[in-house]
């Protein structure tokens, strides 16, 4: 999250926008989305479940490949 911005809601606002997402944003969110879930304890299965759930904003193929860059994230990342 960023502050109370998931992923999900930057993709939803840049959609609407019709305006690219800066890399560095979208890297900010993914730091925030793993450290948040870490914060309140969830495992990383549990947060990539999260992810691949059935999303209005993201179709299949980028739902899996955000839980890649989620699942990276999660490992270079240090508490």
């Amino acid at each position: 999250m960023i502050g109370s911005i998931g992923v999900e809601e930057v993709a939803r606002r840049a959609k609407e926008a019709k305006t690219r997402v800066s890399p560095e944003l979208v890297a900010q969110a993914i730091a925030e989305v793993v450290k948040r879930a870490r914060k309140e304890g969830k495992t990383l299965e549990e947060l990539v479940r999260e992810i691949l759930r059935e999303d209005p904003i993201l179709d299949s193929v980028q739902r899996r490949w955000l839980s890649k860059i989620i699942t990276r994230a999660w490992e270079s990342l240090i508490d």
